[in-house]
């Protein structure tokens, strides 16, 4: 099981689907991504400030799947939905996708604030990645500000998604073991693409 990727289980057509309907209905940044964070679709629903800044500078854009991952470990470590601070100032929370005990993936949402921005820290971060302090503090206060119970909220809804895809997973494998073990003759790749 140690080879086997999040995509080689579910369609990534199907994937975007479910994060793109999970953005639309919470208005939150979406993106699923592989188990080091690297990302298997496309986001949905991104904030100009991200999008637009700090995922188009090669610091910001690695930090960027470093929080992906890490974020996806805590809640693994805390074996609930997690909700952290990235390292552009933001709220994101994360969700593993799990086979057999291990991650193979994560659901992330978020790009919100749940405070005021720290301007002085704003202007630092942007400093650091390379982009106008000015330009990158007034794309923050453009992010959508909500309750840290409402940011709680969502976590947990993805949670649930996370936990379905799982279960869909696991089952999905478990199938092609039966089918494999009753066909010994048919030689398979180690997954068979829904």
């Amino acid at each position: 099981m140690k080879d086997i990727r999040l995509v080689d289980l579910m369609e990534v057509k199907a994937l975007q689907k479910i994060q793109d309907e999970f953005s639309k209905y919470t208005g939150l940044a979406s993106l699923m991504t592989d188990e080091n964070g690297i990302p298997v679709t496309k986001g949905s629903g991104f904030s100009g400030f991200c999008m637009d800044l700090v995922r188009t500078t090669k610091l910001g854009c690695s930090r960027c799947e470093e929080c992906d991952k890490n974020g996806a470990v805590l809640t693994l470590k805390n074996k609930r939905a997690t909700v952290y601070n990235c390292h552009a100032g933001l709220t994101d929370f994360a969700a593993p996708i799990m086979l057999e005990g291990k991650m193979i993936g994560s659901c992330i949402g978020g790009q919100v604030r749940t405070e005021d921005v720290d301007e002085e820290k704003m202007a630092q971060i942007a400093k650091e990645l390379g982009i106008d302090p000015d330009t990158f503090i007034e794309a923050a206060k453009k992010t959508r500000c909500m309750d840290k119970e409402d940011v709680e909220r969502a976590a947990i809804f993805l949670e649930g998604l996370a936990a379905s895809l799982s279960e869909i997973i696991c089952i999905k494998v478990s199938l092609l073991a039966s089918i494999c073990m009753m066909l010994p003759s048919v030689k398979t790749s180690p997954v068979v693409r829904s």
